[in-house]
């Protein structure tokens, strides 16, 4: 594993992915509702801004708020939010049925955890916030079936690009490089 700190990685993980064949998305993240409106890592921005809305290879998703509000659905930044409630909620029900250690607090809560992707096995990939710089944010992965919390000291770009470059523990767990499925399906 790399031990970059938070912040650092997009490079690495482009050149993992490639450049995608479509223009860069186009993001207004001073429009974030309240309650989202965070100061996102800027390895998210550009990997948001590059790649847009899809799923790695086993299922590992990044939540986005690319997608625009009609009558039906709320935009992206609305349901980034909206995710972000449920998780923090299932952490608060998770801290009661193992009231023992409370390592971070879930989102709302001011420098608490938020989410920015999840996979297919329950897997919650989150920001733990506490540090007021977010180009130090570390990448926590909670699955309430399992151990817990596991957290490292990367940031999201340099998390994805281990995963994919195989130099990650959860490599394989997480990344299905056997299915002969890209390792991004990006959704225009």
């Amino acid at each position: 594993m790399s031990g970059q700190p938070a912040g650092d990685g997009f490079e690495r993980l482009a050149t993992i992915l490639g450049w995608p064949g479509h223009r860069p998305f186009r993001v207004d993240w001073d429009a974030a509702p309240e309650g989202v409106r965070i100061s996102y890592p800027m390895d998210y921005r550009r990997f948001v801004e590059t790649y847009g809305n899809g799923r790695f290879a086993g299922g590992l998703g990044v939540g986005t708020p690319l997608r625009p509000r009609t009558e039906q659905e709320p935009t992206g930044f609305e349901t980034m939010l909206r995710f972000n409630l449920e998780v923090g909620e299932a952490i608060e029900d998770w801290y009661t049925w193992d009231p023992g250690d409370r390592p971070y607090e879930p989102y709302p809560a001011p420098g608490g955890l938020f989410l920015w992707g999840n996979d297919l096995s329950a897997n919650q990939f989150l920001w733990d916030m506490s540090n007021p710089n977010p180009e130090r944010w570390p990448v926590v992965v909670w699955n309430p079936s399992d151990e817990g919390f596991l957290t490292f000291e990367t940031g999201m770009s340099g998390f994805l690009a281990d995963l994919l470059g195989r130099e990650h523990p959860l490599s394989e767990e997480l990344i299905d490089f056997e299915s002969g499925e890209p390792l991004w399906q990006g959704r225009v």
